[in-house]
């Protein structure tokens, strides 16, 4: 999205009590102050791996430390273990995992690196495991997340049966898609999906 057209979105969009931005790297940092200049709600940043250096990502940190962010969601690849390990205790922002999960998490190594753990039944292959792998995060002390990919509303209504199992939940993939052959599953009421009758 282009900056110019931050405003106009969030005023069409205004009935969500929170909003994600996804960011590529620092360069992002115009769009999420757009973002931040035109809403109170709380902002979830989700960098999908963009960072490549801890300085980079760090520098970005210092310049939104004053925004209303929740959390970051997975500032570096997945291979950059060491990177993580050097932000977990100084982060200032909670950092949850993302690509890093898939069908299983190291759970001690996860409690160095990570605040948090975000779940996608589509990414761990279905129900059961999105189960257990919230039930292993709140074991080992993680913040816990169902999220969704861009997704018809049959996997998102399944994902909202985890919801009770969740620190955030972030269901909105079906929202994106004009040609969702169950839309009539979930609804949107005052910013929050229901389930329909």
């Amino acid at each position: 999205m282009e900056v110019g057209d931050v405003k106009d979105y969030l005023k069409k969009n205004s009935q969500f009590h929170f909003y994600k931005l996804k960011v590529t790297d620092e360069h992002s940092f115009a769009l999420l102050e757009e973002v931040v200049k035109n809403t109170d709600k709380p902002i979830r940043v989700d960098a999908n791996e963009g960072f490549k250096t801890l300085e980079g990502y760090l520098e970005f940190e210092e310049k939104i430390k004053n925004f209303n962010i929740e959390f970051i969601e997975q500032p570096f690849a997945v291979g950059m273990i060491d990177a993580y390990q050097k932000l977990y205790p100084q982060s200032k922002f909670p950092i949850i995992a993302d690509e890093s999960v898939l069908l299983d998490f190291n759970g001690e190594r996860f409690q160095t690196m990570f605040h948090g753990v975000n779940v996608k039944i589509m990414k761990c292959r279905g129900l059961d495991t999105a189960k257990r792998l919230l039930l292993k995060a709140k074991k080992f002390g993680l913040k816990t997340m169902v999220g969704c990919m861009i997704e018809s509303s049959l996997g998102i209504s399944e994902a909202m049966s985890l919801a009770a199992l969740a620190d955030y939940v972030d269901l909105d993939g079906s929202l994106l898609v004009e040609n969702d052959p169950y839309a009539h599953l979930i609804k949107v009421e005052d910013g929050h999906l229901v389930l329909t009758k």
